[in-house]
């Protein structure tokens, strides 16, 4: 069936078959209302093209879904009887020496009974298999009543399209550039229950995968005020094994300075935020007791850019922030261990207020003993116009709850002369923290106030950095012991 299917397409072949006039789809005088096999396998491939044209994403899936939907077209010819006669004929065609007229002469007028209605029927359910496996890959909020014009209200549509793609474990995909308007907050949470090992603590949501992916910039904004654009959330308020993986993808989420949240995401693991933009909101994206969140290629304005309450082993990475009036690019609080914050550009306005790029909270851990801050590597960050670029405040000289922190290869500068007090990095009531390479240079015309601040902090290394045009010190030091200052270059400091 195969060598049947390749030979009648080889166009060099094509030139001596009458029937040729089908596959280029050119009227004749022998066009009836049947098909020839050469008919039938243009309308296949002319139905197949259509139907992938239409998809943003061939994936293979898709390739192999094919293989069956031609298996399936050659189990229809086989019903009839027509494939065994087809290879009778083709083995008695070849030694005959009459490949060519055997197939003008004698095929055709055997497939001349394969009516049109018959094909349209299996063109039917070809369409019917693929738009099946489109729907077992994805969803979107249009098959659920969505219109995506930014003013028609599409939250149910929305909540229905998540609601499935959760059941199901599919994704949702929010098409091309359509803004999707919603008066409530959308909640995606796992349809699945926590699951207990007997005799044990430990905990475990089976395993799922949702992602929100967002084509050519969809939007979602809201149009009332609420708590929150997008709630992503465990059905559980416990600690668990693997969890529940999540992915939000080339998403725009437009607060309307209506919303007070972005992107909310409590008790997830596993979680990807990448190539989004969020602004219009007070927080843009809040990680609450998750862990392995990844925020990364994205873009975001918001009073506080990157909110982690408590949770550790996330990476923030090659992101713009944009934090508003007083607010802070990053602010990490709580059990903040294991974190990765590096090449991000992190942006004050020139009217900001006390804008902190990462702000660094030991103030909100449980105790003395649990929910330390430590472990985060802060490295190749670009700072500009803020009022500090890393505060890192422990809870007190007696509780210093943050340590081990690698503050490494960094650089501020400051763009405003609006900004009179401004320091790279500013410590308190933490311990063992390393300083190295990082470059401070602001405008001689805009210099920071100081480098480095430290009070009540104990084992502070600074090493092989570089301190130009400060106003007062490059180090200022109060009651800070164990430390040390080394191999670092200073340029028009105000006084050491």
């Amino acid at each position: 069936s195969s060598f049947i299917f390749n030979y009648l397409l080889r166009g060099e072949k094509m030139k001596d078959y009458k029937y040729i006039n089908r596959l280029l789809n050119v009227s004749s005088v022998y066009d009836i209302d049947e098909y020839s096999i050469a008919g039938l396998v243009y309308r296949l491939l002319d139905k197949v093209n259509e139907i992938v044209v239409q998809q943003n994403e061939f994936t293979s899936e898709i390739v192999e879904e094919m293989k069956k939907w031609v298996e399936f077209i050659e189990r229809q010819l086989s019903d009839d009887g027509l494939m065994q006669y087809i290879n009778d004929k083709l083995e008695e065609w070849h030694e005959q020496g009459k490949l060519n007229i055997a197939i003008n002469d004698d095929v055709v007028s055997k497939t001349s009974t394969y009516s049109s209605e018959k094909l349209e029927r299996i063109l039917d359910e070809v369409t019917h298999n693929v738009q099946e496996k489109m729907r077992r890959l994805y969803t979107t909020p249009e098959e659920f009543g969505a219109i995506g014009d930014g003013v028609t209200d599409d939250y149910q549509a929305l909540q229905d399209c998540f609601d499935y793609a959760s059941q199901h474990a599919i994704d949702v995909r929010l098409l091309h550039n359509n803004v999707y308007a919603t008066s409530k907050t959308l909640v995606l949470k796992p349809a699945v229950s926590v699951e207990s090992l007997n005799g044990s603590d430990i905990h475990f949501t089976p395993v799922s995968i949702v992602n929100i992916i967002a084509q050519n910039g969809a939007r979602i904004k809201a149009i009332e005020k609420i708590d929150k654009v997008i709630s992503i959330v465990s059905n559980h308020d416990i600690q668990t094994l693997g969890s529940w993986h999540i992915k939000v993808e080339g998403l725009t989420v437009d607060g309307n300075n209506l919303a007070k949240q972005g992107i909310y995401l409590c008790y997830i693991f596993h979680s990807l935020i990448t190539h989004c933009r969020v602004f219009g909101c007070e927080y843009g994206v809040v990680s609450d007791t998750c862990s392995d969140t990844q925020v990364i290629y994205s873009t975001i304005k918001a009073k506080y850019c990157v909110y982690v309450p408590t949770g550790g082993d996330g990476h923030y990475h090659s992101n713009d922030l944009y934090p508003t009036a007083g607010g802070r690019g990053f602010w990490i609080g709580g059990y903040g261990g294991n974190c990765t914050i590096d090449a991000n550009t992190i942006s004050g306005e020139e009217i900001g207020g006390f804008n902190v790029g990462i702000w660094l909270d030991g103030t909100m851990t449980f105790n003395e003993n649990n929910g330390l801050l430590a472990m985060l590597n802060i490295t190749n960050n670009e700072f500009s116009s803020l009022a500090r670029a890393i505060k890192v405040v422990g809870k007190s000289p007696s509780e210093k709850t943050i340590y081990d922190l690698n503050i490494t290869s960094n650089h501020m500068t400051n763009s405003y002369h609006t900004i009179t007090d401004s320091v790279f990095a500013d410590l308190y009531a933490c311990y063992n923290i390393n300083l190295q390479e990082n470059i401070i240079n602001s405008h001689a015309s805009n210099p920071l106030s100081f480098g480095v601040s430290a009070t009540d902090c104990d084992a502070i290394k600074i090493i092989n950095n570089k301190f130009t045009n400060i106003n007062y010190n490059a180090i200022d030091f109060n009651n800070v012991c164990n430390s040390f200052v080394k191999d670092c270059d200073f340029w028009n400091i105000g006084k050491l």
